[in-house]
């Protein structure tokens, strides 16, 4: 049996930075971040996401980009 005196690892390093003027990247390029935040702030309801009580929310993260 041959043992190895060395093992070659893949290792990929991520990097993010935020300006102010230019947006989000990652690993140095530009991405173009879009998405919603739903928070849970029924407390009757706490988180359940059934679709008749949620309905008029979910349309409108749906319509999002209608919108503006």
């Amino acid at each position: 049996m041959v043992v190895p005196d060395a093992v070659v690892l893949l290792l990929r390093v991520r990097y993010f930075s935020v300006d102010e003027d230019k947006g989000f990247f990652l690993n140095g390029k530009y991405l173009d971040l879009q998405g919603v935040n739903r928070h849970q702030d029924r407390a009757d309801r706490g988180s359940d996401i059934l679709i008749p009580r949620n309905e008029g929310e979910l349309n409108s993260v749906a319509n999002r980009d209608k919108i503006q």
